[in-house]
């Protein structure tokens, strides 16, 4: 996994918007996370969905929570992308929950199914949540060294 500082020059686009990126290993998507649901447009100006690339991301006041958008594709890049945006720094329980939504996306994406057989356990679902989980965790800490050294 690698971390990238997404910073356009648009004139619509704070110049201080971090998108933390991580590569999955196991399926061909990455994983985008930011922490400022205000950023609309430079979600818009970097992100579309793939079967609709004309359909725009919109402020929502009542979502205050989080929001993971699946089925995007990066613009710029080209790559399948999942975007989770929180709203600052999430406590544990938003995490599982955006987390769930990535593994849902990921699986929406390749075509999986929850294996309802009673012996699996569903390690393949346990395991890209951990990974959300991780890469979450990984993009919290970056982004409270980033606000650190901009106090």
């Amino acid at each position: 996994s690698f971390l990238y500082l997404s910073i356009s020059s648009g004139s619509r686009t704070s110049i201080n918007t971090r998108v933390y990126s991580y590569d999955c290993n196991v399926y061909p998507t990455k994983l985008d996370i930011m922490f400022d649901i205000n950023e609309i447009d430079y979600m818009n100006d970097n992100y579309a969905w793939a079967k609709d690339p004309d359909a725009k991301f919109i402020s929502d006041d009542d979502d205050q929570y989080g929001s993971t958008y699946d089925l995007l594709y990066n613009k710029n890049t080209g790559y399948k992308t999942i975007l989770v945006v929180f709203d600052g720094i999430p406590k544990p329980a938003q995490m599982a929950h955006e987390a769930f939504h990535v593994m849902n996306g990921i699986f929406k994406e390749v075509d999986l199914e929850f294996n309802y057989n009673k012996n699996t356990g569903n390690e393949h679902l346990a395991y890209i949540i951990e990974w959300a989980v991780k890469c979450m965790c990984d993009a919290i800490e970056k982004e409270k060294k980033c606000k650190k050294k901009t106090k």
